[in-house]
């Protein structure tokens, strides 16, 4: 029988994916923020290193460009040969590759998979936080 998880548990799950994402922030010079962008940890599929990439509230498959300003600077409005046009993404800040929302949002093993982003408050920022932590935890990442 699997264990149930107490407050305990998701606060260290927390604490451990904060450590690792401040680490990385800090070697790649990203800034993590602390309301609106939320963040997770991936590794770059083209270079392989580890980095942080970002989400904001929107509408699912949105190409709906960030409100908060300044965008973290590996956000950027791009072309993708993937989709065939432009829209705003990911990147990695070491070799400037799109880290695709298809990965990010819908792979099982992406950073925001079962992440419902799409409210802006405190609450909904704290909560899509853990919930990214917590996948960060389940697929091995911290």
């Amino acid at each position: 029988m699997e264990k149930l998880l107490t407050y305990n548990d998701y606060e260290s799950i927390y604490l451990k994916f904060q450590a690792k994402a401040k680490e990385i922030a800090q070697k790649s010079g990203i800034e993590l923020p602390n309301t609106y962008y939320r963040y997770g940890i991936t590794k770059c599929w083209n270079c392989g290193r580890e980095i942080i990439v970002f989400a904001w509230p929107k509408k699912k498959w949105s190409n709906a460009e960030p409100k908060l300003k300044p965008y973290p600077k590996t956000i950027q409005y791009q072309f993708s040969q993937t989709i065939g046009s432009k829209y705003w993404v990911n990147t990695c800040p070491y070799c400037k590759a799109i880290q695709g929302d298809f990965y990010l949002y819908c792979e099982p093993d992406g950073p925001f998979f079962g992440a419902d982003i799409k409210e802006d408050s405190p609450e909904a920022f704290k909560e899509d936080m853990l919930t990214i932590a917590l996948r960060a935890s389940i697929n091995g990442i911290i």
